[in-house]
């Protein structure tokens, strides 16, 4: 899957696709994205390409807001809340 492929190619991170999110333009860039929920299966996160992502970082729940100020997708949102309550 594509999501596997580019989280390898952007952040060095082995990635397995856990489910297919959806679909939106994003807010800020114009760009089409697509949502997939991964889970870490190897790798070291560290800035690959540097043209397509500014930053990586592992965070906790509540340090999200902090660095993704405008807030996730809210298909991402759904995904996360569904998660944490497990």
């Amino acid at each position: 899957m594509a999501a596997a492929r580019e989280a390898l190619e952007e952040t060095g991170v082995l990635v397995e696709p856990v489910q297919y999110l959806g679909e939106r333009v994003h807010p800020l860039t114009r760009r089409r994205m697509a949502y997939v929920a991964c889970k870490f299966v190897s790798g070291e996160a560290h800035v690959v390409d540097a043209d397509e992502i500014a930053q990586v970082a592992w965070a906790a729940p509540d340090e999200w807001s902090d660095l993704v100020p405008y807030g996730f997708a809210p298909m991402v949102q759904d995904y996360l809340a569904s998660v944490e309550a497990c």
